[in-house]
């Protein structure tokens, strides 16, 4: 699970798990396979070269090379924000329907209550891991995915980076994108 620590600023970031059938020899190949001919791409109207974003991405593949095949462990985990953000709200919807709207620091609660938000926690632990398994899973099971070799990406909305996470560069290969806000 990817946690922040420290400042946290309204900038987001993103993880991509993307499927390639064959892995680009260099960084003008994986160019071509992503842009085809477009020099420029844009998004939110900061605009980027296509060779600059290529070459980033390259190095980010040649970084994990020697990790490959990424284990289903390690994909599952690629889905923690998005698995937790999905726990939290259905344990928020039934703390709402139980407790009347009313939401109660923990530090206002009797030791019976806290212990009862124990194990909701750790039950939320369970199904949130349970959760980013079937999420996993249900993506190894797409054809898109299946023998495939899959890399992951993390790419954050500012400088080089930015046109990396918001701008769909990853839309002519199976892929997912989890926000981690």
């Amino acid at each position: 699970m990817k946690i922040r620590n420290g400042f946290v600023s309204n900038s987001s970031s993103s993880s991509f798990i993307v499927a390639f059938s064959k892995l680009p020899e260099s960084a003008e190949e994986l160019r071509q396979m992503m842009f085809g001919d477009k020099e420029l791409v844009a998004s939110y109207d900061v605009p980027a070269k296509t060779a600059d974003l290529a070459e980033i991405v390259f190095q980010d593949i040649q970084a994990q090379l020697d990790k490959l095949p990424h284990s289903r462990e390690t994909l599952a985990d690629e889905f923690a924000s998005e698995a937790s953000w999905k726990v939290y709200e259905r344990r928020e919807k039934l703390r709402r329907d139980r407790d009347g709207g009313y939401r109660r620091s923990v530090r206002n609660m009797t030791e019976a209550e806290v212990a009862v938000r124990e194990k909701e926690w750790e039950e939320d632990k369970i199904a949130r891991k349970q959760l980013e398994n079937q999420m996993a899973d249900e993506m190894l099971s797409d054809e898109g995915f299946h023998g495939k070799t899959l890399l992951i990406f993390d790419y954050e909305d500012k400088g080089d980076t930015l046109v990396l996470e918001t701008g769909n560069v990853f839309r002519k290969f199976p892929h997912r994108r989890i926000s981690n806000h």
